[in-house]
C-alpha cells in the first residue's frame, strides 16, 4: 500500500513537459480515431533512430506512447527526449495520413460533448450555439440571416404604407440603398453556407478562419450598398442595369455573393489610375508539418546531453532537411552561457 501511494504521489507531480506530451498524445488519439473511421489506418513508414525507415502500426505505436506518458514510471530527461522524438514522428506521419484534416478542424466539427462550447445560460446557447465551434458559427449566421430577412420585410411593408407623394421619392431611395446593404450581407451568407458546408462535412473547417468569414459578411454588405449607389440614377448608368434586367437590390446581392470579384474590379480601377497600388499583398505561408517537426527535433537536440541521443536526433534531422546543417548554437540560443555549453555539439553538420 505504501509503495502504491508513493507511486501515485510521484505521478501527481507532473512536469510541464509531461503535461504538454499528454496533450499532444490526446491530439494523436483524435487523429488516430478519425483515420480509423475513414479506413485510412494503414501501416506507415517513419525514420528510426538509426536513420533507416521503419514500417510500423500507427495504432500500436500511439497506444505504446499512452503507456509511457500516462501509466509509466517517471522519465529521465534522456528517456523523455526519446519519447518526444518518437511522438513527433508519429504525429507527422498521422498528419500526412489524414491531411487536409487537422486536430483543430476535427474539434471544430466534432459532435462530442468534450468539444462543446460552454454558455452562461440556455438562452445564450439558443442564439450563439452550445455545440462545436463550427456548428455554432452556422447557428449564429442562421439567426443573422433571419434578422436580415425581417429587415427586408420591414422595408417592403414601409414602402407600401407610404402614401404621401411628398416624401415617397426620398423614402424609396433610402430604403432601396438600405435593401442593397441588406441583400449584400445575405449574398455573403449564402456564399459562406455554400462553401463552409462542404468543409464542415469533410471535417476540414478551420476555426481560425471563421473570424475572416464574419468580415466577409460585413464586406458583402458594404459591397452591396456601394453597388446600389453605383447603379443609381445619379451615377448615370441605370439604363445599363435595366438592360441587364438587374435592380439595385439584385446588384447588391451579387456583389455580396462575389466579394472577390468586387475587390478585383476595384483593384483594376486603382491600377488604371495609379499603377502598382492595387496589387494584392501575398500572405506569408504557414509552416508545413515537416518544418514544425524540424523545429521540434532541433529543440530536443538542444536539451539532450547524451551523445548517442544527439547522434540519433541528428540522423532524424538529416532525413527531414535533406542533409542540411543544424543551425549554429548562437542562432538558436542567444544566451551566451548556453552557447558555451552546447556549441561544440550543435555547430557540426547533420549526420
Amino acid at each position: 500500500m505504501l509503495a502504491e501511494n508513493k507511486h501515485l504521489s510521484e505521478q501527481s507531480f507532473v512536469s510541464p513537459e509531461i503535461t504538454a506530451r499528454k496533450e499532444r498524445y490526446l491530439e494523436l488519439e483524435e487523429l488516430l480515431e478519425f483515420a480509423a473511421e475513414q479506413g485510412k489506418l494503414q501501416p506507415a513508414q517513419i525514420t528510426g533512430e538509426d536513420g533507416s525507415l521503419e514500417t510500423i502500426s500507427l495504432a500500436d505505436e500511439v497506444k505504446a506512447l499512452k503507456a509511457i506518458f500516462f501509466y509509466g514510471k517517471p522519465l529521465t530527461s534522456d528517456e523523455l527526449s526519446r519519447a518526444e522524438a518518437r511522438q513527433e514522428k508519429l504525429y507527422a506521419a498521422m498528419i500526412e495520413l489524414v491531411k487536409p484534416v487537422a486536430v483543430d478542424t476535427l474539434r471544430a466539427t466534432s459532435s462530442k460533448e468534450k468539444n462543446f462550447v460552454k454558455r452562461s445560460s440556455p438562452l445564450v446557447g439558443i442564439f450563439l450555439g452550445k455545440w462545436s465551434v463550427g456548428h455554432n458559427f452556422f447557428r449564429q449566421t442562421f439567426w443573422l440571416a433571419i434578422l436580415l430577412v425581417l429587415l427586408l420585410i420591414t422595408s417592403f411593408v414601409t414602402k407600401n404604407l407610404v402614401q404621401d407623394t411628398s416624401v415617397e421619392t426620398w423614402v424609396f431611395k433610402i430604403l432601396n440603398v438600405f435593401d442593397a446593404f441588406t441583400l449584400g450581407a445575405i449574398g455573403a451568407i449564402v456564399f459562406l453556407y455554400k462553401n463552409l458546408t462542404t468543409f464542415y462535412v469533410d471535417r476540414t473547417l478551420d476555426p481560425d478562419k471563421l473570424a475572416t468569414d464574419w468580415l466577409r459578411i460585413f464586406m458583402g454588405a458594404l459591397s452591396g450598398g456601394l453597388m446600389a449607389m453605383l447603379f443609381s440614377e445619379q451615377a448615370g448608368i441605370s439604363s445599363s442595369v435595366d438592360q441587364l434586367g438587374l435592380g439595385a437590390g439584385a446588384a447588391g446581392f451579387l456583389a455580396g455573393y462575389s466579394v472577390e470579384y468586387f475587390y478585383r474590379t476595384l483593384d483594376r480601377i486603382i491600377d488604371a489610375l495609379v499603377p502598382g497600388k492595387g496589387a494584392d499583398n501575398p500572405r506569408r505561408p504557414q509552416p508545413s508539418p515537416e518544418q514544425l517537426q524540424q523545429e521540434t527535433l532541433i529543440a530536443l537536440l538542444n536539451r539532450t546531453t547524451d551523445p548517442e541521443d544527439k547522434a540519433a536526433i541528428r540522423r532524424l534531422l538529416a532525413s527531414t532537411v535533406g542533409g542540411q546543417t543544424v543551425p549554429p548554437a548562437e542562432e538558436r540560443f542567444p544566451d551566451k552561457e548556453k552557447q558555451r555549453e552546447i556549441a561544440p555539439d550543435t555547430s557540426s553538420a547533420v549526420g
